[in-house]
């Protein structure tokens, strides 16, 4: 947030936090800023924009024609000011000496929140400060230091928080239980970062998330990396995982992690097929003649609704003109 918008913030607090007497006095001694702030609030209330109590609606329809002059075009700033001072004259009466007095707590009031901004600045500059010096200082991981943090498992409560954020609301309670089945298996472990290691050798490029969401949501067209999860899935089918945490990876991964890739495979098939087209039967043909026998009865069909189609059309045209007979008639003899 920039030092403006945190200035408007403060502003607009202190107008809802204060009393009759400092709202009114804040309302003289108001900057082009502000003022321009205070409008931009009406405008969103009007449209719509800022939702509102009935309590605060019913109070806002006795000010209604004075709140419409404020935000019309044609109004002056110092005309839209002196209507925002009746508006509070009306609302809240009080004397012009309180009104001094309530000049002075403002301006005290306004003072308090930019030195605590001020302050919480300067903290967090140089937090950010302390922070690059020590990423700039930190020394080369060592390996024999690397492979003793896979020996510590990281609190359930900050997965738990991942699984959240990546994992649709559908499959949340499967991959937590696989969670809580892995944390129970001595032969893998995974570092602060998410790395997993299984049976003592580490994997590089993986993180235990991705693993159990691979392993409990459908993959879709996700691409996966074969070796890892391959890796992965043989691991989990020789711990004797039950099928309820298991499902989707046996059925969507099972043509992935096999040897035979997916056009090999289609070729083969493809191959089949033409087989057995070559070898044509005496069924084949027996079905072709049926086919041929359907079509020709629906063709016949067809024809016999057009007859019916056109008698009628004809019919309607003789009883039409058998009326104008009539009428023809019916002039003559008048």
């Amino acid at each position: 947030m920039s030092k403006q918008v945190i200035r408007h913030v403060n502003f607009l607090s202190l107008l809802a936090s204060a009393e009759d007497q400092q709202r009114l006095a804040m309302i003289k001694t108001m900057n082009n800023e502000q003022f321009k702030i205070l409008l931009e609030c009406i405008y969103n209330i009007l449209h719509g924009v800022v939702t509102l109590s009935p309590l605060n609606k019913k109070k806002l329809l006795e000010y209604k024609t004075v709140i419409r002059k404020i935000t019309a075009e044609d109004t002056q700033r110092l005309h839209r000011k002196r209507l925002l001072f009746k508006v509070s004259i009306k609302s809240h009466s009080y004397s012009s000496k309180d009104c001094a007095c309530s000049l002075k707590m403002t301006k005290e009031m306004i003072l308090i929140p930019k030195h605590k901004f001020e302050a919480v600045l300067q903290k967090q500059n140089e937090d950010q400060s302390k922070a690059e010096v020590v990423l700039n200082d930190t020394p080369p991981r060592d390996n024999d230091q690397h492979n003793l943090s896979y020996d510590q498992k990281p609190l359930h409560d900050d997965l738990q928080s991942l699984i959240n954020i990546t994992i649709p609301s559908r499959y949340k309670d499967k991959a937590l239980r696989l969670l809580l089945y892995l944390q129970k298996q001595p032969s893998i472990k995974w570092d602060e970062q998410g790395e997993v290691c299984i049976d003592g050798k580490v994997i590089s490029n993986t993180h235990i998330v991705d693993l159990i969401r691979d392993s409990t949501v459908p993959i879709g067209r996700r691409k996966l990396t074969a070796g890892i999860h391959h890796q992965f899935y043989q691991f989990l089918k020789s711990t004797n995982i039950p099928l309820c945490l298991f499902r989707n990876v046996e059925k969507t991964n099972k043509v992935r992690f096999e040897s035979t890739s997916y056009k090999e495979k289609k070729t083969e098939e493809e191959n089949k097929e033409k087989e057995e087209t070559d070898e044509y039967s005496e069924d084949s043909d027996n079905e072709y003649i049926q086919r041929n026998k359907k079509t020709k009865k629906t063709e016949t069909n067809l024809e016999t609704q057009k007859k019916m189609y056109v008698q009628r059309d004809i019919n309607s045209i003789f009883t039409i003109k058998k009326k104008r007979k009539k009428w023809l008639q019916f002039k003559c003899f008048n």
